[in-house]
């Protein structure tokens, strides 16, 4: 008997199609990285077609149509459903985010001026888990160190399957141990500089360090194995924290 995709593996499919749609052009392309290719196109009717496979290979094409039914022309299961999942988890972190990034600009021109204010108001926006990363970021500008921490760990327990929550997490902690060679890292990042050290956050040097080395390398193995850039990085910030293993004297 024929297999039929699951309902799970067609509302995955349907959710990268579409966060890719709503994606700036340029930012697309990191939805492919983990290997398997998903798209959407238009049909008459007001139907729906989404793809998804191989970047020239088509493994899984069906119909939604204008009543949300869902008509599968073609389905071939295989290795690449295991690239789904993390391409779906990145998708709605990036579809998440980029709420709070589109809503930021008017939220903070009618903010209060002063920054405790701003705050105030922030931890109650940052309810809403997309807003965390601002929030982290006025920590940070108030000096609010183990806050900022905080907001970070959150922001990986709501994703823990995304390399990107790990990596800023992982980064931070770097920041404690060794600002310089955070700074290697910050522009690929886009990652704010700041001045902070392990006692800010009550940490010893030898367990800031095993958290750094905890995050960064959970960020390795999530991040797509597709984005060698991303990798380099990675890789490059572990080989810095294996050499940060003994404290400087």
């Amino acid at each position: 008997m024929k297999s039929e995709p699951s309902h799970e593996l067609l509302e995955k499919v349907m959710n990268i199609a579409d966060a890719k749609v709503r994606l700036p052009l340029q930012e697309r392309g990191h939805l492919n990285h983990w290997g398997v290719y998903c798209s959407r196109k238009h049909r008459l009717g007001g139907k729906l077609l989404y793809v998804a496979g191989g970047q020239f290979d088509i493994k899984l094409d069906f119909i939604r149509k204008r009543d949300g039914s869902i008509h599968v022309n073609k389905y071939n299961s295989g290795d690449w459903e295991l690239a789904i999942n993390p391409t779906y988890n990145y998708a709605k972190f990036l579809m998440d985010e980029k709420v709070a990034d589109r809503e930021a600009p008017e939220f903070f021109s009618s903010a209060p001026q002063t920054l405790e204010e701003r705050i105030l108001l922030l931890e109650h926006k940052a309810r809403q888990p997309e807003w965390l990363f601002y929030l982290f970021s006025l920590y940070i500008i108030a000096a609010r160190f183990k806050d900022a921490e905080k907001a970070l760990i959150k922001r990986v327990e709501i994703w823990p399957n995304v390399f990107c929550t790990h990596t800023n997490l992982g980064v931070f902690y770097m920041e404690a141990l060794a600002p310089h060679v955070v700074t290697k890292f910050a522009g690929r990042l886009d990652w704010v500089e700041f001045h902070m050290d392990v006692k800010d956050l009550g940490y010893t040097y030898d367990h800031a360090l095993g958290l750094a080395k905890h995050h960064i390398q959970e960020a390795l193995s999530l991040a797509p194995k597709n984005d060698p850039e991303m990798q380099g990085i990675l890789q490059a910030a572990l080989a810095e924290l294996r050499a940060l293993e003994k404290p400087p004297i």
